[in-house]
């Protein structure tokens, strides 16, 4: 799937022994969100700067937030800085009860993203509700229009 081109329609090529099969389907279809909370336009590292963006707009107008910076933190390969955040009022107009951000500090770009519920009774752990992980994530490897069209002879497509 690339964003603005085949008309938003995702062109999966099945794996294993139907590896001859291609299927297209709209990115937001059942199928395609199958276990996910998100569709495929709504995910990637740049959809996750927005998220992050518009969500602490929101909250700054409302107050209630409890904002700590861990710096030192390693994820995976990645030196971290961890950008915490909890809001210690259940309100509708918050959408987890404490989140967590890490960005990787020689990329500049968040590699972890991790959101919890509140929870269920006073004495339980809050319920981790979202996780999203880069592990050894690598940035401009050269990648071109062709690593993205049907029609390159090394996807295999039919």
């Amino acid at each position: 799937w690339v964003d603005g081109v085949n008309e938003g329609i995702l062109i999966v090529l099945q794996g294993g022994f139907e590896s001859f099969i291609t299927t297209r389907f709209d990115a937001e279809v059942m199928l395609a969100m199958r276990g996910q909370r998100y569709s495929f336009k709504e995910i990637g590292i740049e959809n996750l700067i927005k998220k992050i963006i518009e969500t602490g707009r929101s909250d700054r107008r409302f107050g209630e937030c409890d904002v700590q910076i861990h710096r030192g933190i390693k994820f995976g390969p990645a030196d971290c800085t961890v950008l915490e955040i909890t809001h210690p009022v259940k309100r509708e107009h918050f959408r987890f009860h404490i989140a967590r951000v890490y960005f990787d500090n020689s990329l500049n770009v968040p590699v972890r993203y991790q959101a919890w519920t509140w929870p269920e009774t006073p004495e339980a752990a809050p319920p981790l509700d979202e996780e999203y992980n880069y592990i050894k994530l690598q940035a401009n490897v050269g990648l071109t229009g062709a690593d993205f069209d049907e029609n390159n002879s090394e996807y295999r497509f039919h």
